[in-house]
């Protein structure tokens, strides 16, 4: 290898990614206008071939203690084995559309002088309705690009989710820009190290961007219990930042429990389905969207300055399980 560094690196921590992983690897090498990548996997442990996959497709693998995963650390560690002069993130089953998903974050961040920029998150093909109307209401959905940028008068005038949605970073797909990512690297959070650092940074008068011509496909579809778990933890983590209590109590939830339920009849009854396959979405629903909102409940119940009990977001690698 030559003395001169990279221009792009991506990290991907992973956990018994399966057979799948092969393609999202295979996607990460054919990425065009940005030479050859400098692939880092760190692995928690994997009992699968994870591991000999990431070598199969050239990359660095260091291997952690399963228990010591954290989100923010571990890309942290990521990021000291990387090269590059801009470092990319992918959870493991995030897949790249293209080959301009990493050219097009790098491009955004040269562009607005920016820190970082994310991609824009669309379902798999084939992935439940259900989710996939989920997705299309994330705040990394919208073809509309952002450029993230506020003064701190302008910041202090924002509501709490006004707030939310200015800092908002996505690390299913994202990008930073190495020498600022190494003054102010991640949280060491178990959930919700890519919001916060968003927030650091524009709090900090730096920029990121919603790059919404970085596309990758990332959908999955959790038990009920690993449902509750996330929306709990996402639910805590809003509380601790800004202050933003999603559902004010069980009258609250269960408003939202209406509303979405409603949404998903109406979303699937569009849809070009058999009945037979409509009838199971709708009868799926109500069970989801209720573990989803008591999850969202409870979060707003964890105490400012106190971790979310959520021992089933461990290791929190966004693995597709078959629920439905």
């Amino acid at each position: 290898m030559n003395g001169a560094a990279p221009l792009a690196s991506v990290v991907i921590p992973t956990l018994d990614a399966g057979e799948g992983f092969a393609e999202t690897l295979a996607a990460v090498r054919g990425q065009q206008g940005v030479g050859e990548v400098d692939l880092v996997v760190v692995d928690s442990e994997s009992r699968d071939s994870t591991a000999e996959l990431a070598r199969r497709a050239g990359a660095r693998v260091r291997r952690i203690v399963r228990t010591t995963f954290n989100h923010g650390h571990t890309r942290n560690l990521g990021v000291a084995l990387a090269r590059g002069r801009f470092v990319g993130f992918l959870t493991q089953d995030a897949l790249p559309a293209d080959g301009r998903w990493l050219g097009a974050l790098i491009d955004a961040m040269e562009r607005d002088a920016a820190v970082g920029a994310y991609s824009r998150v669309v379902a798999r093909p084939g992935a439940s309705p259900l989710i996939e109307r989920q997705i299309r209401d994330d705040l990394a959905y919208s073809t509309r690009r952002e450029v993230k940028r506020a003064t701190r008068e302008q910041i202090e005038r924002l509501a709490p989710l006004e707030r939310r949605i200015l800092f908002h970073f996505n690390n299913v797909a994202s990008c930073v820009r190495r020498d600022a990512f190494a003054r102010a690297p991640f949280p060491a959070l178990p959930f919700g190290e890519d919001l916060a650092w968003g927030e650091r940074m524009v709090r900090a008068g730096e920029a990121i961007v919603y790059e919404p011509g970085s596309l990758v496909l990332h959908s999955h579809a959790g038990a009920l219990a690993a449902e509750f778990a996330r929306h709990k933890a996402d639910s805590a983590l809003l509380r601790q930042l800004f202050g933003l209590v999603l559902r004010r109590g069980l009258e609250d939830g269960l408003a939202r429990w209406r509303s979405d339920v409603a949404r998903d009849f109406a979303f699937v009854q569009a849809l070009p389905l058999p009945w037979h396959v409509k009838l199971r979405h709708w009868s799926w629903s109500p069970f989801l969207r209720a573990a989803q909102v008591a999850g969202q409940v409870a979060g707003g119940r964890v105490p400012p300055g106190a971790a979310p009990d959520c021992p089933e977001m461990l290791p929190c690698l966004e693995r597709r399980a078959e629920a439905e």
